[in-house]
């Protein structure tokens, strides 16, 4: 199978493309998460700006309390996102059933 020049081009203009996006959406997700751990270590260190031990400790307490809800939220929102996929899974083979019957 001889390939033209121009579609050769074509596949490796288009590797090309997503190997660089693949890299950009890499960096973004950890440009993310260190963002996410400097803005906690922050507000911990605002914490232990408090003169009083149980006011610090209320406050320490807070911010794990929402990471904690913060990542069940995202459990959740992961749980809905699959059974929404899940429900468009059966729908489509339900249609291509009903296709096939034709």
């Amino acid at each position: 199978m001889n390939r033209s020049p121009c579609q050769m081009f074509r596949n490796i203009h288009f590797l090309s493309l997503m190997l660089v996006l693949s890299i950009i959406f890499m960096i973004q997700g950890c440009t993310y998460q260190a963002w996410y751990e400097g803005l906690r270590e922050q507000q911990r260190q605002e914490c232990h700006k408090y003169i009083s031990d149980d006011v610090v400790q209320r406050c320490l307490e807070n911010i794990e309390n929402g990471i904690k809800r913060n990542e069940e939220l995202k459990k959740t929102a992961s749980g809905e996102k699959l059974a929404l996929a899940e429900e468009k899974i059966t729908f489509l083979k339900s249609k291509k059933e009903e296709i096939s019957a034709l």
